[in-house]
């Protein structure tokens, strides 16, 4: 059968079928071959996506520790200078130690005397989230000269039902690595009794004022800090979270420690306080 077309010439093609349409021309479908190699594709796509996110929660983490640990570090110097005076510089017996001298314990959730344990914390929402952290700080101080005092505040991060107080080590040694990158000190000759005092990526504070931190934990009570410290015999202040602190043992040895440190930023200062 023969039909004539648009343009005057004519086709033959059998009887009973249609002619096809040359504008939509038939596409073949995927195989299922080339279906399971795009998901695998795009599984292995995902997967590195994925990968992103909890690094990408760590360095926001970190990032708000350092913004946030530094203001409440700076506001707890604030409130320092405004409510404390060389009467608060003593030893444990009470006596005004002279210059030139070794931290001292002047503020934390232990110690309330000097500031209230409420002035300690960071303003927060009420009524508290019970799954908020209290956030606040806790404060050491010497004499450094004649009406100069030296003021260290160390921010922090705590569970609502824990607490937060100062260790102080004594006569730990402190040498520099041997290795020469990266440029750290080794802190050894820690008591038994006080090892568990030092947590990786704590906060540790020397007697003079300097501080690191905690990179690593090495066997024989071996503590490796950052940036190096004066190599010399030292009390080291260390910062630690204590377990259902209601009450806190008098007994340090006892203390139920938490598995982290609050630390978060310290700043210091030299200030002249009231007399």
């Amino acid at each position: 059968m023969r039909r004539k077309t648009g343009t005057g010439s004519s086709e033959s093609r059998p009887a009973g079928t249609r002619r096809a349409c040359p504008r939509f021309p038939q596409a073949g479908a995927f195989t299922l071959t080339e279906v399971l190699i795009s998901i695998a594709i795009m599984g292995v796509g995902l997967t590195m996506a994925a990968a992103l996110f909890p690094s990408a929660i760590k360095e926001n983490e970190k990032s708000f520790n350092s913004s946030t640990g530094t203001l409440i570090a700076q506001n707890g110097l604030a409130i320092a200078k405004a409510v404390l005076t060389t009467s608060n510089l003593r030893d444990p017996s009470g006596t005004i130690i002279p210059w030139p001298a070794n931290l001292v314990a002047i503020a934390d959730e232990t110690h309330v005397q000097n500031i209230p344990r409420n002035d300690q914390h960071y303003p927060r929402s009420l009524p508290l989230d019970p799954d908020e952290k209290i956030r606040g700080f806790v404060l050491l101080g010497r004499q450094i000269g004649t009406g100069v005092q030296q003021l260290i505040s160390v921010s922090y991060s705590r569970f609502q039902s824990r607490s937060v107080a100062m260790h102080d080590v004594l006569s730990v040694n402190i040498a520099d690595d041997p290795n020469p990158y990266p440029a750290q000190s080794l802190l050894s000759n820690i008591p038994i009794d006080d090892w568990r005092f030092f947590q990786r990526g704590g906060l540790v504070i020397t007697s003079e004022g300097r501080f690191a931190r905690i990179v690593e934990l090495r066997y024989r009570n071996v503590a490796v800090v950052r940036p190096q410290l004066p190599s010399n015999p030292s009390d080291i202040w260390t910062i630690v979270e204590v377990v259902n602190p209601n009450p806190l043992p008098a007994n340090w040895s006892t203390w139920p420690l938490g598995g982290r440190s609050p630390a978060m930023s310290v700043m210091v200062t030299r200030t002249a306080l009231r007399d």
